[in-house]
């Protein structure tokens, strides 16, 4: 009999940046978020954002991550075709 408790697992993700002053830092992101970036990418840390990475190249993927919803749209898009939101080029 199940007496209510359940138990649920999260998958974290961790984005490891090294910054243009040689310090490291590790930041836990969402899963689109992690999808998104690649090893080598650079990228610019925007805190105040809920989806705090922006690449600073987009055009090898074709597509830009909103930074308020996290879905992807595409390179040619100036608004988020879920939120509507701004996106950041």
């Amino acid at each position: 009999m199940n007496s209510g408790n359940t138990t649920r697992h999260r998958t974290k993700f961790t984005v490891r940046i090294e910054c243009d002053d040689g310090k490291r830092r590790k930041k836990e992101v969402n899963i689109p978020t992690f999808e998104y970036l690649e090893i080598g990418d650079r990228v610019r840390y925007l805190p105040k954002f809920p989806q705090p990475f922006e690449k600073y190249d987009k055009r090898k993927d074709g597509e830009v991550l909103c930074m308020f919803c996290s879905r992807r749209n595409p390179l040619t898009e100036t608004a988020c075709a879920f939120c509507h939101k701004p996106l950041i080029k």
